[in-house]
């Protein structure tokens, strides 16, 4: 009798551990996939600023020397709006990706967030001081898709006029074009493989002020 018992006992025990088992795995499953899920957008994020910040980086020192060439292996997609193009993100390099968890608070939706900036004002303005503002505004948009799941991001690299204060006022500017489009510099393209950037060459244009352009070649592959 006692064995008896014993085994009952023990099958009892048995689907008490087993249910409680379930039971964990599947409070684990309901709270770990999203905690998952925001810690992928996170490290996402985290790469996408990277890369886009790295690019900004070496566009700079190209056209602070005057010459040269650069390249990146890219970890995301990446999409060049030229200078001459019709659209509002013209002079930009934009990063596009999607994540399950949202990176930016649900009610700014559509909003714009700037990275980088000390001063959000200034970093806001279309126009830049001379040898304080940064000539690279890097924003982060996000968008939630229709079925209310899934985020898209844009981190867009956007390259403004800077603008000399006192009695001789001139404008300076870095122009992004394809890397065979210099001339009329209007051709968008994408890559996810490689991003080579090359110094092509700074000219002024008479105006009032007068603007001087510095042009980088932009490769997508």
């Amino acid at each position: 009798m006692a064995r008896s018992l014993f085994g009952q006992t023990e099958a009892v025990s048995l689907v008490l551990i087993s249910g409680i088992v379930v039971s964990l795995v599947g409070a684990a499953y309901f709270w770990g996939m999203p905690l998952i899920e925001k810690r992928a957008a996170s490290t996402d994020f985290t790469s996408a600023s990277n890369l886009i910040t790295d690019i900004n980086k070496k566009i700079l020192s190209l056209a602070n020397a005057g010459g040269g060439k650069a390249e990146i292996e890219l970890s995301k997609p990446v999409t060049l709006v030229p200078a001459e193009a019709q659209d509002n993100n013209n002079n930009s390099l934009i990063v596009t990706y999607g994540v399950r968890q949202p990176i930016i608070y649900p009610s700014a939706e559509g909003g714009t967030l700037y990275l980088g900036a000390t001063n959000f004002g200034d970093a806001s303005e279309s126009i830049g001081v001379f040898g304080q503002s940064s000539p690279g505004v890097i924003t982060v948009r996000q968008n939630v898709m229709p079925e209310g799941n899934y985020y898209i991001l844009s981190t867009k690299l956007w390259y403004r006029q800077l603008r000399t204060s006192g009695a001789q006022v001139k404008s300076y500017v870095i122009k992004l074009c394809g890397d065979t489009d210099i001339t009329d510099c209007n051709k968008q393209s994408s890559g996810t493989g490689k991003l080579i950037l090359s110094f092509k060459s700074t000219e002024t244009i008479p105006g009032n002020p007068d603007l001087v352009v510095t042009k980088i070649g932009v490769k997508l592959t």
